[in-house]
């Protein structure tokens, strides 16, 4: 049966669905259910940025990436943490964000979209150990929301995401410290980078490996 619907009606219908659609995308809703749609995209950038500066050096397009040698200081700062803090943080935070229930607050999706952001920014430009204060915020962010919601007995294993937060936090004051010491203290510096790079990652994956066993409640 044909609608009497003219099609100036529905043309109206239809522009009217499409605006409720980006209302609700720009209010937040979507995001909010959704969360993904906006930290997958984001954590893509951020891989990128922190892949093109090698492909250019390979390559041997320096006069691409010259004008901004300032800016990214030192590529394996960037690198790593443009991986890590960006592009996995982005996904694992999108991933948990949309997967659990009740969704998350607003403020909870800003703090998973600045938090890389930020961290990403302050390695381009030789600050990589203030921008692990956001780093370690988005952790604390994604734990809480996390457990909150968990409907089983916490797991001893949960200890390694402790530890793996202490070797972040301690890396990064570490590095600080040692960065106004001078170039004797170089090494220490680096010992508190791997701390960040290696530790705090290592940590929360064999905590997160661990939960996710079943029968896992006596040994952390």
């Amino acid at each position: 049966m044909r609608s009497s619907a003219s099609p100036a009606a529905r043309s109206s219908s239809t522009s009217s669905s499409r605006v409720s659609r980006a209302v609700a995308w720009v209010g937040g809703a979507v995001l909010r259910r959704e969360p993904y749609r906006l930290l997958f995209p984001l954590g893509a950038l951020l891989a990128w940025a922190g892949v093109l500066p090698w492909l250019f050096f390979a390559f041997r397009l320096r006069g691409i990436y010259e004008p901004v040698t300032g800016v990214l200081a030192y590529r394996s700062f960037l690198h790593p943490l443009a991986e890590l803090d960006g592009f996995l943080g982005c996904f694992a935070a999108g991933v948990i964000l949309t997967a659990l229930r009740p969704p998350p607050a607003r403020w909870q999706i800003v703090v998973a979209a600045v938090a890389p952001l930020i961290s990403a920014t302050c390695a381009a430009i030789g600050q990589w150990q203030l921008g692990q204060v956001a780093s370690l915020a988005l952790l604390a962010v994604m734990l809480q929301f996390t457990l909150r919601r968990l409907s089983r007995p916490l797991s001893p294993s949960l200890l390694w995401i402790a530890f793996g937060f202490l070797m972040g936090a301690g890396g990064a004051a570490v590095a600080e410290v040692a960065a106004t010491r001078g170039s004797s203290w170089f090494w220490v510096h680096e010992m508190g980078r791997d701390l960040v790079i290696q530790g705090l990652f290592t940590g929360l994956a064999v905590g997160a490996g661990r939960v996710m066993r079943t029968g896992d409640r006596a040994h952390p």
